[in-house]
């Protein structure tokens, strides 16, 4: 369960959330719609601890991450909430220089200290649910701006003990059976 309470976020001396609250159920799909520079990729920038937030507080499940504690305790709740958070943002920052197969374990494999065989044999399997088990191997310049996306969602899903992937305007390049088909993949990750 994701709990947002009375969240708030400022940039300089504009405000960017304000009292947002809400709460996301395990295994549902939650849609964050609203116009450009609204605060969405904000939201979910905070949800994952790349935004200090200024109000509130955001639970998931052990892990409370709030404003107003010492700095020393905000990194380290930051650290604990992304171990069950994965992201994949518009813009997806695949590492040029690994393959699509790399990309995908290397944070199993350094951050959670996940076996490389265990990570590979993962990441395969993640591959082939959003269909692209035959571009292990690749690296990302190869690859479409869709396939970029897929890969960039694998990576997210590697995190086996992840909770919760937020993901920020990705479904819009994609056609319906495919956006469909990557929705399944993220229903059916660990809860």
């Amino acid at each position: 369960m994701i709990r947002i309470e009375n969240l708030a976020k400022r940039a300089g001396g504009t405000q960017i959330l304000r009292n947002v609250t809400f709460e996301v159920v395990p295994q549902s799909v939650l849609g964050i719609i609203g116009a450009s520079g609204s605060g969405k990729t904000t939201l979910l920038r905070c949800l994952n601890g790349l935004e200090h937030i200024d109000g509130g507080s955001i639970d998931l499940d052990d892990v409370r991450l709030e404003s107003g504690i010492p700095e020393s305790d905000y990194r380290q709740r930051v650290r604990d909430l992304r171990r069950k958070v994965g992201t994949v943002f518009q813009h997806l920052h695949l590492f040029p220089h690994l393959t699509v197969l790399g990309n995908i374990i290397e944070a199993p494999v350094h951050v959670l200290r996940v076996p490389r065989r265990e990570a590979e044999a993962e990441g395969l399997e993640l591959l082939k649910s959003v269909g692209l088990k035959q571009a292990a191997q690749r690296f990302p310049e190869s690859l479409s701006g869709g396939e970029q996306q897929r890969v960039a969602i694998a990576r997210a899903l590697a995190m086996h003990h992840i909770q919760s992937a937020f993901l920020s305007a990705w479904v819009s390049i994609c056609c319906r059976w495919k956006a469909d088909r990557r929705l399944s993949t993220v229903k059916r990750t660990p809860s």
